[in-house]
């Protein structure tokens, strides 16, 4: 008798199980066809939704109570053919009626989540969220509705794989059931990453609204806000069961992921408890001193291998108390928990940003300090090529301004683009509005045109300010930093208006703080671009590399904190971009071409500072430390800017020529940029020499030369320039014979460039260069044979100090030259003979 009623079970389990499959095919037969063209051949959807509810959900609940192996099979078709209705309501037309119709259906789903198993329920509730963030209505209108029973089940979830063993601990008994099979545990960090993405979406449809959780889950939300608490705090707010504690420490992206759903899972003072030992976990992590009003550390609060981490935890909490509303009268620690993350070391823009939140609720907000301070304190952030750590900082500083009474909050942020400001804190509520818009967002970003145009208005009225003495010298160093700032930002429209108040920021000598602010920047950035083309130069000759090759010797991703798994390292990827994010700004060289242009809109200021600009023109132009000289289409546009501010602000150089070492350097240097291949580069450098009022070059010769650099006016211009004297008076000579040879070897450098083509367009140059270079003295035409010979000129190495360094201008070079240009007779070429 035993054994038949055992075949009996065993043949009732195996129909029960067939009978599971066949329904589980005949869903997925149903929601291939509503499917169609997103519903377009379905008549009516009150059969499939009665289907829904009266057949599918009560076959999942029994194959779930069951424990049949196809449930997930059966779950997963129920699931699709959900999708499949909400993808078909995304607006009134034809039977589908709209999303409000999905809602009122999606209400009855709840059984689709909980008896599902979790894998599954994971996927319903992910899809869902996507398609919401996506744009679709009816996806956010069902789950919306579904809230209720997703809230649970994002919690389940999250106590079935909090200890990554599947026993997260919860004694309920359908998730003891689930916790069987490992293989279906959706990891705690996925299920915290859309816990909290799910109450993104739902708070944005409902204009920012908070305690959306605790609304549809009292239950579930305070399993959820106990998760966010330190472990000795969370058993006593849970009422000692339900919750135990896991051996391994919480990992900080997961605390991170759960802070950010916590305005929406409990009311303020639940948010309050809970986000206290949070900050005071962080700040002790991050260096930072104990906070009077908030509870003592724990150190297992949470698992940070950077401070980068426990700053996101940080940030994410102080977020989460700002949202739950102000401050009671009764405490007044949030303005001391402000003054804490303003006083933090590192660049943590997402930090900057929920203090200043934070600091407008705050119920002492005046406790701030000195706004003074404040801006001294963050000025290097300022100016940092981060656009969300420059935004941080000055909703910081202007969180701050207001607290101070240093200006009207709400004039502040109502005033016009093309209002006059006033005061420090209205210029740094202008530089808010430039800077917290990402120009390059076209999905929600703003009318770049637009914003350009408002930017450049504004940045005209900063700078009127200055001219009309509205703002005092001690506001020089903050304005010059924010406009340091700006040209970071990607928008070439926003530049020239920048360059403006650099000029008239630098022109009086009260202001000396702003230049000594640009000029320190553009020496610092110089280096770094100095530094990054040698390099480059290094691995490229180290790889063999052709010019613009790009290999990447970068190796594989690194070890992260914690992340063992593809849902750790992914929710540990989204917490660093979300807290620190790293954006493209303007490119390197293209800064520094800025930097220069910014020193040249002010030759007062250049006028009155002409050694150190000096230095840094002969430091770009200075050699490599292997002794060769620097080249490449970037440093050379550098090179184009550095020019113009020699000749603009420092007098093409001659307001340094009585400098001991300083003016002859620098004239070297220009006579060699008079052969550079690009025609402009030569003609600045002549312009600049033309300056100097030399014997060989006058106003007319420099103009005379200029012509000659440039390619459609070179023949013209050489027929008539005569160094010799001819028969007539017209054919007199342009330099007297004493001052001939050092004129022909200026013009031969500027022909240099022509030599060098001798096909197509350009062999009519060369004929017309050759032509007048004939006519010349030997001596006269040293640069050309020097130019001939420097390719086989060999390194020689000089012992110092740091080893051995490479020099250039060997004897035998010289000795070259003087025999080539038919000077020194056969002693000089028995000479040089054993040298080469």
């Amino acid at each position: 008798d035993e054994s038949d009623s055992e075949e009996e079970n065993g043949e009732e389990e195996e129909d029960d199980a067939s009978a599971t499959e066949r329904a589980a095919r005949s869903l997925g037969v149903v929601a291939a066809a509503v499917e169609v063209y997103n519903g377009a051949r379905v008549e009516d959807y009150e059969p499939v939704f009665d289907l829904i509810r009266r057949s599918a959900l009560p076959a999942l609940k029994t194959a779930h109570l069951a424990g049949h192996e196809r449930a997930s099979l059966l779950a997963s078709r129920t699931h699709r053919l959900c999708l499949a209705c909400v993808d078909a309501h995304d607006k009134v037309a034809g039977a589908s009626g709209g999303p409000d119709s999905i809602a009122r259906a999606a209400g009855d789903w709840g059984i689709a989540l909980a008896r599902a198993p979790p894998g599954d329920s994971y996927a319903f509730v992910s899809s869902l969220r996507s398609r919401a963030v996506d744009g679709s209505p009816a996806a956010a209108a069902a789950l919306s509705a579904l809230l209720p029973a997703a809230a649970p089940t994002i919690a389940r979830l999250l106590d079935l794989g909090w200890s990554g063993s599947g026993d997260g601990g919860s004694s309920k008994d359908d998730s003891k059931e689930d916790s069987k099979d490992d293989s279906r545990v959706v990891d705690a960090d996925a299920a915290a990453a859309l816990l909290g993405d799910v109450c993104d979406v739902l708070s944005r449809l409902d204009d920012g609204e908070v305690e959306i959780v605790l609304r549809a889950a009292p239950a579930a939300a305070a399993e959820i806000a106990a998760r966010c608490e330190s472990s000795k705090n969370a058993r006593r707010s849970v009422g000692g069961g339900g919750l135990k504690s896991s051996k391994n420490v919480t990992p900080a992206r997961r605390r991170w992921a759960l802070l950010r759903a916590l305005p929406h899972c409990a009311a303020r003072d639940g948010v309050r408890r809970a986000t206290a030992d949070a900050i005071a976990w962080a700040l002790g992590a991050m260096g930072a001193p104990a906070v009077d009003g908030l509870p003592a550390a724990d150190s297992g609060y949470a698992a940070a291998e950077a401070a980068a981490d426990a700053a996101a935890v940080l940030a994410a909490a102080i977020a989460a108390r700002a949202a739950a509303g102000p401050e009671p009268r009764s405490e007044n620690v949030d303005v001391r928990i402000a003054a804490a993350v303003g006083d933090l070391e590192g660049e943590y823009p997402a930090a900057l940003v929920a203090a200043a939140d934070l600091l407008a609720g705050a119920s002492d907000p005046s406790a701030i300090g000195s706004f003074g301070d404040a801006v001294s304190r963050h000025s290097r952030r300022l100016k940092s090529p981060s656009r969300h750590l420059r935004v941080g900082a000055l909703r910081y500083l202007c969180a701050v301004a207001d607290a101070s009474g240093e200006c009207d909050a709400a004039d502040a942020r109502a005033a016009g683009a093309n209002d006059t400001p006033r005061s420090l804190a209205e210029c740094l509520h202008r530089w808010l509005k430039v800077n917290e818009v990402d120009v390059h967002d076209v999905v929600g970003g703003p009318n770049v045109m637009e914003f350009a145009k408002t930017a450049q208005v504004s940045i005209a009225a900063m700078r009127r300010a200055v001219e009309q003495e509205a703002l005092g010298p001690d506001a020089a160093e903050a304005l010059a930093t924010c406009a340091l700032g700006a040209l970071h930002i990607r928008l070439a429209t926003v530049w020239p208006e920048t360059h403006k108040l650099f000029g008239a920021l630098t022109e009086r000598n009260a202001f000396e703080p702003a230049w000594t602010a640009l000029f320190e920047d553009l020496k610092s950035h110089q280096t770094r671009c100095l530094d990054a083309h040698d390099a480059a130069a290094i691995l490229a000759a180290a790889h063999g590399r052709k010019k613009g090759e790009w290999h990447d010797d970068r190796s594989g991703p690194d070890a992260r904190s914690g992340a063992s798994n593809e849902a750790a390292e992914a929710l540990q990827r989204r917490m660093e971009s979300e807290t620190i994010p790293t954006e493209a700004g303007t490119e390197r060289w293209q800064r520094l071409g800025l930097l220069l242009r910014s020193v040249a809109s002010s030759p007062a200021a250049a006028s009155r500072h002409p050694a150190p600009l000096a230095g840094l023109f002969l430091a770009y132009n200075a050699p490599k430390p292997d002794g060769s000289r620097r080249a490449g289409k970037a440093w050379r546009a550098g090179l184009r800017e550095w020019l113009k501010v020699v000749k603009d602000g420092l007098s093409g150089g001659k307001a340094v020529r009585s400098m001991a070492g300083t003016g002859d350097a620098v004239r070297v240097i220009l006579e060699r940029c008079v052969g550079a291949d690009e025609p402009d580069l030569a003609t600045l450098a002549v312009r600049c020499l033309g300056q100097w009022r030399l014997p060989h070059l006058t106003p007319d010769n420099a103009d005379r030369l200029a012509r000659v650099t440039d390619p459609n006016t070179m023949k013209d211009e050489l027929i008539a320039l005569r160094v010799e004297p001819g028969e007539t008076e017209d054919q007199r000579a342009v330099v007297d014979p004493e001052n001939r040879p050092a004129f022909a070897a200026l013009v031969v450098r500027c022909l240099l460039p022509r030599l060098k083509r001798r096909t197509g367009r350009f062999a009519p140059h060369r004929v017309a260069a050759l032509r007048w270079i004939s006519r010349l003295d030997p001596p006269e035409i040293v640069p050309l044979i020097h130019s001939v010979i420097s390719p086989m000129e060999p390194l020689v190495g000089r012992v110092d100090g740091a080893g051995v360094r490479p020099t250039i201008g060997t004897p035998w070079l010289d000795a070259l030259v003087v025999t080539a240009s038919g000077h020194g007779g056969g002693e000089m070429a028995t000479t040089w003979l054993p040298m080469a």
